[in-house]
């Protein structure tokens, strides 16, 4: 297991840990991300980790699309396009975007974490398209995240890693803890 491993692990487990116990009331992906990274995973950025600063972390931004001939069905209907946005990832440096400076390459992330809200397994076309993604940059690790709520109102999370094209179905599960 790589260090950028075990801190998605570590922070999820938190993450999930926390809203189980907590008053937390949100119905969207989005609104989960948001609070995994400002309350979880930013707060893993320590000195001589992998993840070293904050600002490595990035919600809702682009990448290079895979291959035009590895895009399911799905993404071809919606047309072809040059970059995709991603749920979070995570980069090698502080402030980094796909794009370079001088416009002719683009930057890879260490991680793409692809959410799903409201699901007990990860989605398909995200693990699918992780594993397109990690063959053509085989330095990114993609995890496909799906968090879900009981009808107790307990949190568990379970993802699927993706690294080198290759998958890893149900790589974590954590089932969040009620306090006492």
């Amino acid at each position: 297991m790589t260090e950028l491993d075990r801190i998605i692990q570590h922070s999820l487990r938190d993450f999930v840990d926390e809203i189980t116990r907590g008053s937390w009331s949100g119905r969207r992906e989005r609104e989960a991300i948001s609070l995994y990274v400002l309350g979880h995973l930013q707060h893993e950025a320590k000195r001589g980790r992998i993840l070293y600063d904050p600002l490595q972390v990035a919600i809702e931004v682009p990448v290079r699309q895979i291959a035009a001939e590895k895009q399911t069905a799905i993404s071809r209907r919606k047309g072809a396009k040059r970059e995709v946005a991603k749920d979070l990832m995570v980069w090698r440096k502080p402030k980094m975007t796909t794009w370079t400076c001088d416009g002719r390459s683009h930057h890879v992330p260490l991680a793409i974490l692809e959410w799903k809200f409201g699901r007990v397994s990860a989605f398909e076309d995200d693990v699918r398209w992780l594993e397109e993604y990690s063959t053509e940059h085989p330095g990114c690790i993609g995890y496909a995240v799906s968090l879900h709520r009981d009808r107790r109102g307990t949190f568990s999370v379970r993802v699927t890693r993706v690294a080198r094209g290759s998958r890893q179905a149900d790589w974590f599960e954590h089932t969040g803890q009620h306090s006492s």
